[in-house]
């Protein structure tokens, strides 16, 4: 599930059925998936900054992410809050088209996420992410 995806599906001719085998995770997203599973992170879930909101107009799962929900900003927030977003979204972004909505209204200098970060997170991000992202 790393994105790369560049092993090709097989095919089973005889009954017609494709099977992809998902790329292994790249280590640092496998890293932060394993330390959200073990991390208590209940104080960032009551903050609320990221939800699966419904549905789009096509049916995708939509994810609601508000920045003025997400908390101070300092380097071990950050990682925690990617690894509640890894929570959330894994499931359904691995394998499934989908929707995120971003809200940047009512963000204060505390809780704006820095540029370094939004750019070592959209590098870190397996390319599934980014490849089943349909609307923004």
């Amino acid at each position: 599930m790393d994105g790369d995806h560049s092993e090709p599906p097989s095919v089973d001719v005889e009954i017609g059925t494709l099977h992809t085998t998902p790329p292994p995770l790249p280590s640092e997203y496998h890293g932060l998936l394993e330390r959200a599973h073990r991390a208590d992170l209940n104080d960032l879930f009551t903050r609320d900054f990221v939800r699966l909101a419904g549905t789009d107009r096509h049916g995708r799962p939509t994810f609601l992410l508000l920045g003025a929900h997400l908390p101070p900003a300092t380097p071990e927030n950050w990682d925690r809050v990617m690894q509640v977003i890894a929570l959330l979204m894994d499931p359904i972004a691995s394998s499934t088209p989908y929707t995120l909505v971003y809200v940047h209204t009512d963000l204060t200098a505390e809780n704006q996420p820095p540029t370094r970060w939004l750019v070592r997170t959209y590098r870190m991000l397996p390319r599934f992410f980014k490849k089943n992202l349909k609307s923004l």
